[in-house]
């Protein structure tokens, strides 16, 4: 299938360079679901324009079996809003502003044990554009906030189906977020022009996230305390700053007969949701191919798209966040607001498996395996390191997460 987007037609549609900015990122959200829905369905013919569009569905709409009908239906949502949204130059009212998502975490056996279980839990989207671009604009390069502050001038917009996906990842434990920019500005996806992006941000966040330079400490925290203040991080291995992403279809190793999974590829700017609590309980003690499985199969069984890990710089903003939150609170505080103690409790090692936070950062690897983070209260480091596909401690597990491309 054509990688082009579906631009224009002939018809009464506005070109897309006269689109206003915030209709344009609208626009490129729907084009991207289109893709992704038509070659989930297996169609490879042309997608250059709205009608190309809307006679690829109807033609699929002839051969679908009933197991398609769901997507196809779809389809046909997406195309109209797409059309619409050329022809008037606007974004639907429903969309055009950042209505916060509200849900009810499931019990404890429905949401893989969550602290959560049960609680209602919003989350506001315009909060977490607002708490994203404060935190990058302290801890990311300049281009990160800049790229997602053009992005989403006025807010962010999301689909029905993006809502639905939120909605469903809150309610089996999914309840924080972060804006992040797309791969290329991280530096995941390294350009010819620029392939040294990626060590450079790893570097970057090394010392704003992980105090490498010891000019970046978490205010008011001890430095004599196992669970205080950073000292500088410990890293297994330079390869660690220049780990890969997985392809979108990444066979998992071992696996008999051969699996696969989807790897979210993050071209455009995402929401990241996360659990407070770390890891999932049955992943620890298993090998990361095995992780894969268990996460591929429980997106299945909890209606997600994908089900994925973290990258290393995910991992790297996101336990500092956490510490950085946790920070100010009694540990009473924390266990309620965080299922959790600790101020580290995010991805802290422990010699006794329940308490350890120490998880393989599934989308990130390195030559020989896959990267993983924690971190040591015996050292006050934050670690990164790697281990190969046949690597299991029952301290170590996977820690998911819910891309949300937007």
């Amino acid at each position: 299938m054509s990688e082009r987007p579906p631009s224009e037609s002939p018809r009464s549609h506005i070109a897309r360079e006269n689109l206003p900015r915030e209709v344009r990122s609208y626009v490129r959200n729907l084009e991207q679901q289109i893709r992704d829905h038509f070659r989930s369905l297996g169609y490879q013919g042309p997608l250059t324009n709205i009608d190309e569009v809307e006679t690829a569905v109807a033609s699929l709409r002839t051969t679908a079996t009933p197991r398609d009908l769901p997507s196809i239906t779809h389809l046909t949502t997406l195309s109209h809003a797409l059309s619409e949204a050329y022809r008037t130059g606007t974004i639907p009212e429903s969309e055009s502003f950042s209505l916060p998502i509200t849900a009810t975490v499931l019990p404890h056996e429905d949401s893989a044990s969550s602290f959560e279980a049960e609680r209602e839990i919003t989350l506001d989207l315009q909060e977490i554009l607002d708490s994203s671009l404060t935190f990058l604009q302290d801890k990311a390069p300049p281009s990160w906030v800049s790229s997602l502050e053009e992005e989403f001038p006025t807010g962010l917009r999301l689909t029905p189906e993006q809502r639905e996906t939120i909605k469903t990842a809150i309610e089996h434990g999914f309840t924080s977020a972060i804006l992040l920019p797309d791969a290329k500005t991280q530096g995941i996806t390294p350009t010819p022009e620029h392939p040294e992006t990626l060590e450079d941000t790893t570097n970057h966040l090394l010392n704003t996230c992980s105090n490498a330079d010891g000019a970046h400490p978490v205010p008011g925290l001890p430095t004599n305390d196992p669970d205080g203040q950073y000292a500088a991080p410990y890293l297994r291995g330079e390869t660690l700053k220049t780990p890969t992403l997985p392809p979108e279809t990444t066979p998992i190793e071992n696996t008999d007969p051969p699996h696969t999974r989807t790897v979210p590829q993050r071209t455009r700017p995402y929401l990241l949701l996360y659990r407070k609590d770390g890891i999932l309980p049955e992943t620890r003690n298993q090998t990361f191919p095995q992780c894969e499985t268990i996460l591929t199969q429980r997106a299945t069984d909890w209606n997600l798209p994908t089900l994925t890990g973290f990258t290393t710089l995910e991992h790297l903003l996101i336990q500092r966040k956490e510490t950085e939150a946790r920070a100010p609170l009694a540990p009473t505080e924390r266990t309620a607001q965080y299922g959790d103690p600790r101020v580290h409790g995010f991805d802290m090692w422990s010699t006794q498996p329940d308490d350890s936070r120490w998880a393989w950062n599934l989308d990130s690897r390195v030559s020989g395996g896959c990267a993983g983070g924690y971190w040591s209260s015996g050292t006050r480091q934050s670690g990164l390191v790697w281990d190969d596909a046949v690597r299991r401690l029952v301290a170590l597990g996977a820690r998911p997460a819910v891309v949300v491309e937007l």
